[in-house]
């Protein structure tokens, strides 16, 4: 609507509001006879107050005065007064005088009261006095109680509140706003003027109105009153004009002194309704309003305004909110109430919200053009969102206050990737969800009621960008949310995780991913995308994803890497992963390893605390080797002591948390491949034969590692029988022939004996060429150690201490049983794990098979020289048999025989079959044995041993527990046919003409 509409004929004087001086007359009335009954029972009491005393009656009447004092001050009394006293209206002064002047006047036809009051008993002043400061007081105390009271917050959130002060803008409006509010000055006194302020929700509309009102309050605090009406909050009031003037008529009086405007005010909201009917005992009365019109009404509050020289501004904030019909009644008591001369208009609203709430949109914008003299659009600037999501946020504390800046600097990582979100090119798509400040604070709720600041999110596999995605699904779509928990929780893997291709080396979408995508608009489907769908995450061939992305991303569903179940748990359930079952976890400790920090120093944190579980431990050195490629030589070698030192402290049991020895004495192999060769402080010299076969001067301790070599630190005499059993295991799996990809460690083993040694060929004759050297001097260290001496090392086995088998992490189960739902007792894991390293270590040493696929036999070889003719195994089975079974040296050794063969039962040509019994047979028995050596040995002895199927004793292996009472007379059945004239064993042949 144009200004030039509204121009009107001035007005008559208005009538004076004689109620308002009738009330004023009452008022001095009132006054004047309070004081008078007040006087009279004062005259009773004053004798009493006399005589108790200045000293006793001064601090009485001190604490009363105060608590009136202060009791007016908090019901405002002052700030009326002022108001009063500036409004300098001395005709109501007069009035007022007047009413008192009244008083006296008719005081003899109130004799008879008065003389009452003159008779009444003293006691009367006290006690009135008394009950009015104590209700005086008691509201005091409950005002006190409930401004000091405030609720605890168990779960600080950012509240959704406007901002009131240039101070807490974060989104950089504040000069746009002060720049409208001096437009509205500047155009005040042309009636009829109606702003607009459109935008779109969240945009800050009610934000920027504060603003603007702080700078009318600052610039010109005493003549403009700022009335802020709330349709929403009375869209059901059919009078919504009236309501309007009613409230603008509160808020005036608030500011200015002036009685006359509610009767106003009230008088054109009786005349907006019309005729009133009133019911009296059947009879209907029509009451009809006065002859004075709408617009007369309308000029009389308009003068009275004049007269206070105040202009309104009048705001009605939340208009798109409302029903269209309601809009309409909102607009239509805008337009009555044009014809204030002193009062400016400004909407706030969205006109698409508007204009898609009516049946035609085009029109509807003509039907705002109608109310709007002219407007400003309000949009969210995304790169304001970014900078508070930035760091802007440490600014805005007074909006923050209820969440700790702790909890915001540990979001700050999830804050940062949606500023990322925002910042970049193809953003767009996001902001329907998350483009304004409202939607951001929504949002960081969302990270804080999932305790988000309680998890350390740096510190789990969480990809940001996926979890930032996956939160704005689960706030916004929570239908389509629903659908990937039911798909892919509870180990299922459905239609959103993607799958490998088994036509192709790449990875492919479920058949019905579009189909589940869909269906819940464009921006879901746009996040669903950017998490799942193939295309958008250019996985790429699978053999070359790495390992960092197929431990985070939530793409990921299958076993081994669950991961897009552990992103639902934790948005779902608030339980964020264990940090120790965190990839992130291992990879960071990897990282400070690369760059120079002890592997001591880092397998101390206590992430990493052995009483726990080895799993820690055993992921962070698969996640070593596997990326030592690269390892400069101090980080190399660190990393190989420390791999060797602490090879001890792990357990040779085996459970489903611990068993980690075995594992490292592999891991070890791998890392003198990876990385015991050709380290320098800056760049890797190349796998030539001059540079790897450093790993062999390793292994012997020659050349540039002389003195330590790994063969004496691995069976170093504080380690043990177990650390000959570490030795001999890692002889096993250096042998070229059991294909475990260490062609840099094989290739050493050969070119350290002979420079011009081929690296490649038959595998068979490379393992028997390059395990001769380890092989024979692993054997003479033991013949040094054990057999000169006449040690019975399987004796020392059983000897050795529990907590050397269970390691540091096995210490805890000595008081309790191993979990889970297969877990053995200990009582079981022990032997088992005793009856191994027997079996294991002396089949190593004595057995002569050559390469053929499983390792090299130590025996196959000469204790020196290489004619390898079996010299070593014929050495072996000398000190098997004659110390170890002798038992002319212990006659315990007899029990150490009989334990050795009821190991060696098998299952025979069905060794895989579940229900097949583990039986003896000569194959088994004489395994790594020189036949004729054991049925020698089985000839002389075999009748000391017809006594013990009587003991009532177990041998515990890893697949059984045999008995002495039920298996050991079938082995003595099986060695007395191995000792028959009958019996023609293929394999009796000499040790080493294999």
């Amino acid at each position: 609507m144009q200004p030039s509409e509204n121009k009107k004929v001035a007005a008559p004087m208005p009538m004076p509001e004689l109620l308002v001086y009738g009330r004023a007359a009452l008022l001095g009335f009132t006054i004047a006879e309070v004081f008078r009954l007040a006087f009279y029972l004062g005259e009773r009491v004053s004798p009493a107050v006399e005589a108790m005393g200045a000293q006793l009656i001064g601090p009485v009447v001190i604490a009363s005065l105060a608590l009136v004092l202060l009791y007016g001050w908090k019901r405002g009394a002052f700030r009326s007064t002022r108001f009063i006293a500036r409004s300098l209206r001395a005709d109501l002064l007069a009035v007022l005088t007047l009413g008192g002047v009244a008083n006296i006047a008719a005081a003899p036809a109130a004799g008879r009261l008065h003389a009452a009051f003159q008779r009444a008993d003293p006691l009367w002043a006290p006690a009135i006095l008394a009950a009015l400061l104590a209700v005086m007081a008691a509201s005091l105390v409950r005002d006190r109680r409930a401004r000091a009271t405030s609720p605890h917050a168990e779960l600080p959130l950012i509240a959704d509140d406007e901002i009131e002060a240039e101070g807490e803008d974060t989104l950089g409006v504040a000069d746009r706003a002060r720049v409208f509010a001096e437009s509205v000055v500047a155009c005040s006194a042309i009636p009829g003027m109606v702003f607009g302020v459109d935008g779109p929700w969240g945009a800050g509309k009610t934000s920027f109105m504060n603003l603007a009102q702080r700078h009318w309050n600052d610039t010109d605090p005493g003549s403009i009153i700022t009335h802020r009406f709330d349709p929403l909050r009375v869209a059901g009031d059919p009078d919504l004009a009236g309501r309007l003037i009613s409230e603008l008529a509160t808020t005036i009086r608030r500011e200015v002194f002036a009685p006359e405007f509610r009767p106003a005010a009230s008088r054109y909201s009786r005349m907006l309704k019309g005729r009133a009917e009133l019911s009296f005992l059947g009879f209907k009365l029509t009451l009809d309003p006065a002859s004075e019109t709408l617009d007369e009404s309308l000029d009389a509050i308009d003068a009275i305004l004049a007269v206070l020289d105040k202009r309104v501004i009048i705001v009605i904030d939340d208009l798109d909110r409302l029903e269209p019909s309601a809009v309409n009644s909102v607009l239509f008591a805008v337009r009555r109430t044009l014809r204030l001369s002193r009062a400016t208009y400004v909407l706030c609203y969205d006109t698409e919200v508007l204009a898609r709430s009516e049946s035609g949109s085009e029109l509807s914008r003509q039907f705002l053009e109608k109310f709007v003299t002219t407007k400003v659009n309000l949009l969210v600037e995304s790169a304001a969102l970014v900078a508070f999501l930035r760091g802007g946020w440490k600014q805005s504390d007074a909006r923050l206050v209820s969440v700790p800046s702790g909890a915001m600097l540990r979001l700050s990582g999830i804050l940062d990737e949606l500023a990322n979100i925002l910042d970049a090119e193809d953003a767009a798509p996001y902001l329907p969800v998350i483009g304004n400040m409202r939607q951001v604070k929504r949002f960081i709720n969302e990270l804080l009621m999932a305790r988000f600041d309680k998890a350390d999110v740096a510190r789990t596999d969480f990809y940001r960008r996926d979890l930032v995605n996956l939160m704005l699904i689960h706030q916004n779509y929570p239908g389509l949310f629903r659908r990937i928990h039911g798909h892919e929780s509870g180990k299922r893997s459905g239609d959103y995780s993607v799958k490998p291709d088994e036509g192709g080396a790449g990875f492919i979408n479920a058949d019905k991913f579009a189909e589940a995508v869909g269906g819940f608009g464009r921006t879901a489907e746009h996040l669903a995308r950017q998490l799942f769908d193939v295309a958008a995450l250019a996985l790429g061939d699978r053999r070359e994803v790495e390992q960092a992305m197929f431990r985070s991303r939530a793409c990921f569903n299958q076993p081994g890497a669950r991961n897009l179940e552990t992103y639902l748990t934790f948005i779902t359930r608030f339980v964020a992963p264990e940090p120790t079952e965190t990839f992130a976890l291992y990879q960071g400790a990897v990282s400070r390893v690369r760059g120079g920090a002890a592997v001591s120093e880092v397998l101390a944190e206590p992430d990493f605390d052995l009483a726990r579980s080895e799993r820690p431990h055993n992921e962070f050195w698969r996640l070593l080797v596997n990326g030592s490629h690269d390892f400069t030589r101090d980080v190399a070698e660190g990393a190989i002591d420390a791999l060797v030192s602490w090879m001890p402290r792990y357990s040779t049991v085996e459970t489903e948390e611990i068993g980690l020895r075995q594992t490292c004495v592999y891991s070890l192999a791998r890392l003198l491949d990876s990385a015991g060769w050709g380290r320098t402080t800056g760049r890797r010299l190349p796998n030539s034969g001059q540079n790897v076969v450093e790993i062999a001067e390793r292994i012997f301790g020659s050349g540039r590692h002389k003195g330590k070599s790994l063969i004496d630190q691995l069976a170093a005499p504080d380690r043990g029988v177990l650390g000959w059993h570490d030795l001999a295991l890692f002889r096993l799996t250096c042998s070229a022939d059991r294909q475990g990809q260490l062609h840099n460690l094989t290739s050493a083993l050969l070119l350290h004996e002979d420079p011009e040694a081929q690296t490649a060929g038959l595998l068979n004759e490379l393992a028997r060429n390059g395990m001769r050297r380890l092989s024979q001097e692993v054997f003479r260290r033991f013949d040094a150690a054990w057999i000169a001496p006449r040690r019975n090392f399987l004796a020392e086995v059983d000897r050795a201490d529990d907590r050397a088998f269970l390691g540091e992490v096995g210490l805890s189960l000595l008081g309790s049983e191993p979990s889970g739902s297969a877990a053995r007792p200990l009582a079981d894991l022990l032997p088992a794990a005793r009856s191994s390293v027997k079996s294991f270590f002396l089949y190593q040493l004595c057995n002569a098979r050559p390469a053929t696929g499983v390792g090299v036999g130590c025996g196959y070889y000469d204790e020196s020289g290489s004619e390898d003719r079996g010299g070593i195994a014929e050495r072996m089975n000398a000190y098997a048999f004659g110390v170890c079974f002798n038992a002319e040296l212990e006659p315990s050794n007899r029990l150490l025989f009989a334990d050795y063969c009821l190991c060696q039962l098998s299952r025979g040509s069905w060794p895989t079959d579940p229900d097949t019994e583990f039986a003896p047979s000569p194959e088994a028995l004489r395994a790594g044995f020189d036949p004729v050596a054991l049925r020698e040995y089985w000839k002389e002895n075999r009748e000391r041993y017809r006594d013990l199927p009587a003991l009532d004793r177990r041998v515990v292996t890893h697949n059984y527990v045999a008995c002495y009472r039920e298996d050991l007379p079938r082995v003595f059945e099986v060695l007395d046919a191995m000792v028959s004239d009958r019996y023609t064993d293929p394999e009796a042949l000499p040790a080493g003409s294999a």
